[in-house]
């Protein structure tokens, strides 16, 4: 699946919620509100929480990645 669909599903979470409980979220919601179908979400994540968790984990990796970089720069200096 595109990397374009899973940012699409991952806006579309965080916009509802910040207009809703975690919990009263349904996959149903998130899809209606990214356009896409159920099983679209569902072949990208298996729950809401393994959305969170993919969420988390591009963010931190995407964190490291951009310390690597800064580690090399500086490095580079010495």
């Amino acid at each position: 699946m595109s990397e374009q669909t899973k940012t699409w599903i991952f806006n579309s979470f965080f916009d509802l919620l910040i207009k809703s409980s975690y919990k009263k979220i349904t996959i149903k919601e998130i899809s209606q509100h990214a356009q896409i179908s159920r099983r679209t979400f569902y072949r990208i994540f298996n729950s809401k929480d393994n959305l969170l968790q993919s969420y988390f984990e591009e963010l931190l990796n995407n964190y490291l990645k951009m310390l690597k970089k800064i580690l090399h720069r500086i490095l580079k200096t010495l």
